[in-house]
Order: C-alpha cells, then sequence, then structure tokens
C-alpha cells in the first residue's frame, strides 16, 4: 500500500482509539483512501455529532479548511432550505443504528448554495456500541438545476408526459396528461399504464415491452410519432400521436411518452378528405355534363348550320341585301357554335379520356406537330428548332396536343418578321422543364393568369380566330401529368412558355 495510503490508516487509528475491530478499520481505511481520489466528500463525526475529520473534497466544495470545521457541527452547512424535519428523521435513523440517505440544500462558505447527496452510517465500537458517524457526500448541484428545468418543462408543456418503469407502471403524470386523458395523478401513479390504453391496444403493448427488455428491440423506441387511441377516464376513445424515448440508469429503465391528442386534426383531415371526395365526384359529374351537353348540342347544330347554308345557296341573289346579311349572320353564328362546342369536348376529353402514361419520345412528338402545322407554318414562313429532347413518361396524344397549342399560337400571334420558335428542355431535380420561345407579339404580364382561363381572349376574332380555349387545354393536359405551367413575355418582345413533367422510371 502507497505511503499516502499508510497516512490515511494513522489517521483512522487516531479517530477509533476505543478499540473499533481491525477489520473494520481496515474497512474503513480504504474506503477514505478511496473516495479521496475522487469527488466525494467524507465527514466523521463524534456520536455528539461534531466533526472530527473531513477530507480534501469536503474542503474543495465547501471552500472550508479542516481547521475551521474541526470541533464544530455539520449544521454550519444550513442554508436555511433543507426542512427541519429532514434534519430530525436523519438524526432519529443513524442513532437508532441504521444507515440514512438523501439529499441536502447546503451553502458554501463564500455563501454560495449548492446541492448534495449524503449517505450516513453510525460506525459501532467492540463493543456494539455507536461511536462515531461518518458521511459520505457527492455533489448534486447540475443535476437538480436540470431536474428543475425538466420539473418546468413537464409542468408546463402543452404535451402530455408520461413515464413508466419496465413493469410498464406510470412514475410521471404531468398536468397536461391530466387535462388530457381526465384523471388527477394520484389515481394514476403506481398504476398500469395499459388503463390508459384500450382493450385493442393492450397485448400489443405487453409484447413489445417484453420484447424490448429481452432484445433492446423496440419498434417504435426512438422513432418518429405513430398514430394510436387511447382512453380517457369517462371511456372515450380518441386518437393521440405518440413519441417514445427511454432513459436508462444502471440496470433501471424509464420510459418516456410525449403524446398529443389529434382529435382535431384527424377531423381536418376526415373533413378533408370528405370535401375532396365531393370536389372529385362533383368534377366528375361536371365533365360528364360538359361531354353530354356538348355531344347532343352537335345534331341540332348540325342541322342549322346545314339549313342555314342550303338557305343562303338557293335565295342568295333572291333576296334583297338585309336579307343576305341575316342569313350571313345566322351561318357565321352557327359555325361559331359549333366550334366552341367542339373546343368544350376537347377540354372534357383531357380527363375523361386520358390515356395510360407510357415512355414518350418528344422529338418523335415535335416531328409529328411539325407535320400537322406545316401549311401553318410554310405560309408564315415560320422557322421551327430545337435542343436535344427527352423521353418522358406521357400521354402521347395529349403531349402532341400540348405542344401543337403552343407551337400554333407561336406561329398564329406573330409580327410583321416571320416567326422563329425555338423548344427546349433541361433537368431540374425530379422534373423535366420544357421551354417554347418565339418572337411574336407577346403578352403583358397583367394578363399571364387570364390567358389560361377557358374561352379567354386578349384579341378580337377578326385579328386572330379562334376560341380562346388552346392554353387552357394545355394547362388542363400539364395538370393531369402533375406538372404546372407558367410564361415570361413583354409586350413587342415575344413570349416564353414552360412547363413541368415529373421526372418518371
Amino acid at each position: 500500500m502507497p505511503q499516502k495510503n499508510d497516512e490515511k490508516r494513522t489517521a483512522v487509528d487516531k479517530l477509533f482509539e476505543d478499540g473499533l475491530h481491525s477489520l473494520n478499520k481496515e474497512h474503513l481505511s480504504n474506503l477514505i483512501y478511496t473516495i479521496e481520489q475522487g469527488s466525494r466528500s467524507v465527514i466523521i463525526t463524534d456520536v455528539k455529532g461534531c466533526i472530527e475529520y473531513v477530507n480534501p473534497s469536503f474542503s474543495r466544495i465547501t471552500g472550508y479548511t479542516a481547521t475551521e470545521v474541526i470541533g464544530k457541527n455539520p449544521c454550519i452547512l444550513k442554508s436555511g432550505e433543507t426542512p427541519s424535519e429532514q434534519y430530525r428523521q436523519l438524526w432519529e435513523t443513524i442513532i437508532s443504528g441504521k444507515e440514512w440517505e438523501g439529499e441536502f440544500h447546503n451553502r458554501k462558505k463564500n455563501g454560495d448554495r449548492y446541492w448534495t447527496f449524503a449517505t450516513i452510517s453510525p460506525i459501532r465500537n467492540t463493543e456494539g456500541n455507536i461511536a462515531h458517524f461518518i458521511g459520505i457526500q457527492r455533489e448534486i448541484t447540475e443535476r437538480k438545476r436540470k431536474e428543475v428545468r425538466f420539473s418546468a418543462f413537464v409542468k408546463n408543456t402543452a404535451d402530455a408526459l408520461i413515464a413508466i418503469d419496465e413493469q410498464g407502471i406510470v412514475e410521471l403524470f404531468n398536468p397536461a396528461a391530466e387535462k388530457m386523458f381526465r384523471y388527477k395523478k394520484e389515481e394514476v401513479l403506481g398504476k398500469d399504464v395499459k388503463m390508459l390504453m384500450p382493450e385493442s391496444y393492450r397485448k400489443k403493448h405487453e409484447d413489445g415491452l417484453k420484447r424490448y427488455l429481452s432484445t433492446g428491440k423496440a419498434s417504435v423506441l426512438g422513432m418518429g410519432p405513430v398514430e394510436l387511441e387511447a382512453l380517457r377516464k369517462d371511456g372515450t376513445v380518441f386518437p393521440i400521436e405518440l413519441t417514445i424515448g427511454d432513459a436508462r440508469l444502471d440496470e433501471y429503465f424509464t420510459f418516456i411518452g410525449i403524446i398529443r391528442d389529434i382529435t382535431e386534426r384527424k377531423w381536418a383531415e376526415q373533413k378533408l378528405i370528405n370535401s375532396m371526395e365531393e370536389l372529385s365526384r362533383s368534377n366528375a359529374e361536371l365533365q360528364q355534363f360538359a361531354y353530354v351537353a356538348s355531344h347532343d348540342l352537335q345534331e341540332p347544330l348540325r342541322m342549322i348550320t346545314s339549313y342555314t347554308k342550303l338557305l343562303e345557296r338557293r335565295y342568295k341573289d333572291k333576296l334583297d341585301f338585309n336579307a343576305n346579311e341575316y342569313i350571313a349572320y345566322a351561318v357565321d353564328g352557327a359555325m361559331r357554335m359549333q366550334q366552341l362546342i367542339n373546343d368544350l369536348l376537347a377540354y372534357s376529353r383531357v380527363t375523361s379520356r386520358g390515356k395510360e402514361f407510357e415512355p414518350v419520345n418528344c422529338t418523335e412528338v415535335l416531328d409529328r406537330v411539325i407535320k400537322n402545322l406545316k401549311v401553318a407554318i410554310e405560309e408564315s414562313n415560320a422557322i421551327i428548332t430545337h435542343d436535344t429532347l427527352p423521353v418522358v413518361m406521357a400521354d402521347m396524344s395529349q403531349l402532341t396536343q400540348l405542344f401543337q397549342n403552343l407551337i400554333g399560337n407561336a406561329v398564329k400571334f406573330r409580327g410583321a418578321a416571320p416567326p422563329r420558335v425555338h423548344i427546349s428542355a433541361e433537368q431540374k431535380k425530379r422534373e423535366w422543364i420544357f421551354s417554347v420561345t418565339d418572337n411574336g407579339i407577346g403578352i403583358d404580364p397583367q394578363y399571364y393568369d387570364r390567358i389560361f382561363v377557358v374561352f379567354q381572349r386578349l384579341h378580337g376574332k377578326e385579328d386572330y380566330p379562334g376560341s380562346g380555349i388552346g392554353l387552357s387545354i394545355c394547362k388542363k393536359i400539364v395538370e393531369r401529368h402533375s406538372g404546372r405551367i407558367w410564361l415570361k413575355s413583354e409586350p413587342g418582345s415575344g413570349a416564353t412558355f414552360y412547363f413541368s413533367l415529373p421526372v418518371r422510371n
């Protein structure tokens, strides 16, 4: 044994000249030496409570030297914040020959407060009488500060906090839990947590707890929140969001559950689902109505158009000028009505007659569009160019219609110079961004939203023919493909229409 340890033995010998059993003396000497190396303080008093010995750790913690405290009572450390009843219980315990453990809120020499956890034991002499008391103390100030903060959190948090031990017995039940479950904490503490669960969850809870204690694995521990159901005192079952964590101290386990009542959220979700279902049903009915109405209107409208044209051919030169003019108005109106019905049919068919998505080569689609627009391109001397275009998952016929509408508009709404149209595509993250750029008349930014509305026109039909539904169909096609469409333009400076298509396998 080192010389320093021998010195400690000598000190113990001096303290116990009353004939302490040598084995106890040996044990105590080793104990004091071992504690000396750590941060725990040691106080030895006589049977009246007067200090006989303190170790250096005591001086480091309290600020008192051994000389200042020898012969005095440990009460010099009192802060006045430890209940007097605790001191009374301590004294009654140790004079009866039993060991006492507990916490003190003490005061250092400089007035600072600190917390300590103490174990105080009686030491008997060879005759079996209590001769001394030994106190071993560990400073727990930082732990108590954390406990105070945690206690404030437990008390004030809006989430219910419930802690259970490894047997499923409730150890913590905060005010938010009382409010949520309608129990007072006194009704729950010390009881099995299953009382807060519907019957259907209890067996799963038991199995999960056993599995974790035996394997260290749990399906929900340490993971994000899961949605379950809980049981109130009045028997009401309600939905909750539960997050579970565990805390360990040696062999002791504590499981902490953070619980939120999601009744309102689930109600809102269900209301949203109901609204979406109603909207979907309404849209389906609207599409069906639009299709049926426009389809059924075709036959009488064709009859009106045919007979009006027949009237015009047979009697054009046999009627006066006013009659000829009236007939011309009727023919034009009937033809425009037929065009509007055809466009409305095309708009409704985007969703009602859409095909399954398949790999589509956009270059091949563009070639087809250029062939379809051959006459307009040649008449306007338009130049159509493009970069390398990707293969995308899409409805081929609708993608063709999308490109045809955008390029057709670029050719139609041209200025004095021959139209120049360029198509490109760039992949950004999980989507392809397509652009169709022209050198046409451009669009004022204030009309960006309006041009995608059904039958909205920015120009008179005398200047640019059409019903104003082309861009509405483009928007509907892009949205069916889970994309978006927008533009950048200035009057007289051309326009660039952009649309996105998700990258799909």
